[in-house]
């Protein structure tokens, strides 16, 4: 069982060292896979702003949750109408409650997330609110320009050597009390950027992933949202001579048990089987690695041994001469 972990392992950063070797406008797509040590996932914000709610704004509208077994099973779209439910039943404390749980630092700094920054990529995107990539910048004085989708609606980075940090669903800024469909978590918002209009969210998508060669790390793709993109995306690239491409990596589900070694290696095939069906469909290469306990041990590993070469010396300047 070890040898197999350790060669998938092996196998997965000789992908992404092979993927990103011509180091051709390499991005990457960070899920929230990375920021879950301090944040709470979608699920578990539900939760986390009713209580807000109840203990910040008794007097609003009450806001009928399900059971947390109810909301385990719920699917993207479901989210969204609870979390459009709080925004109409009081737009200001809902703003609040996102400041408080998305607006401060983490506590933990995701070795991962520094790793990625240290090989100074052009562009590096996700849909997460939080700041836990521009903190873990400061921690390897890594100089970024940090912007939020709709403020930028731009990707390209404006000096060499310093990666751009697109916050693709916006993120805490205090215009949101004005305007809560600025932030892509409620329903409104969604329709808003992803359905109405000359629909710009999907532009700006368009630019990553025909711009970039895209590593999707902390994502399993199966957001709604990726979903919806990745459908229009095909039909763009069936019409387009655009030669970028694009890898995922992805955590096994397979659990290490010598007492239930023929379960663990049914997974990691049924894994594979699945990676290459949905590589065809999708044009995405997908290969797993094996997390190896909190923190993303064996993808830090993964990453370790396939950026190694890539690090970029910082320029010998002080970080407040950029004050």
């Amino acid at each position: 069982m070890n040898e197999l972990i350790e060669a998938t392992n092996l196998d997965c950063a000789q992908a992404l060292r092979e993927f990103i070797s011509d180091g051709h406008d390499v991005a990457y797509f960070i899920g929230s896979g990375l920021s879950q040590q301090t944040y709470p996932s979608w699920r578990a914000l539900v939760t986390r702003i009713s209580t807000y709610f109840q203990d910040h704004a008794p007097a609003a509208p009450a806001v009928a949750i399900p059971t947390p077994e109810k909301i385990d099973a719920m699917v993207p779209s479901d989210l969204q109408d609870i979390f459009q439910r709080f925004r109409e039943s009081d737009a200001h404390t809902y703003i609040d409650c996102i400041r408080e749980v998305f607006g401060m630092p983490p506590l933990l700094h995701n070795d991962c997330l520094i790793k990625i920054l240290e090989t100074r990529p052009t562009l590096i995107a996700t849909i997460n609110f939080d700041p836990a990539i521009e903190a873990a910048a400061d921690v390897c004085h890594v100089k970024i320009a940090s912007r939020f989708f709709p403020t930028f609606w731009y990707d390209r980075q404006d000096q060499d050597n310093v990666p751009v940090v697109m916050h693709v669903h916006g993120m805490f800024h205090e215009q949101l009390y004005d305007d809560p469909d600025r932030l892509i978590l409620h329903r409104s918002g969604y329709r808003r950027w992803y359905d109405e209009g000359d629909k710009v969210l999907f532009q700006l998508l368009s630019n990553i992933f025909l711009g970039h060669d895209v590593v999707f790390i902390g994502t399993s793709l199966s957001e709604a949202e990726m979903e919806s993109f990745f459908r229009a995306f095909r039909k763009l690239r069936e019409t387009s001579r655009n030669s970028r491409k694009q890898i995922a990596l992805l955590p096994s589900k397979a659990k290490p048990d010598v007492a239930q070694t023929d379960q663990f290696i049914r997974i990691v095939r049924e894994e594979q089987a699945l990676d290459r069906t949905d590589g065809e469909k999708t044009g995405i290469k997908r290969v797993r690695f094996f997390s190896k306990g909190n923190n993303y041990l064996g993808l830090h590993e993964v990453l370790s041994k396939a950026l190694g070469q890539k690090i970029v010396a910082p320029e010998p300047k002080p970080f407040w001469n950029e004050i």
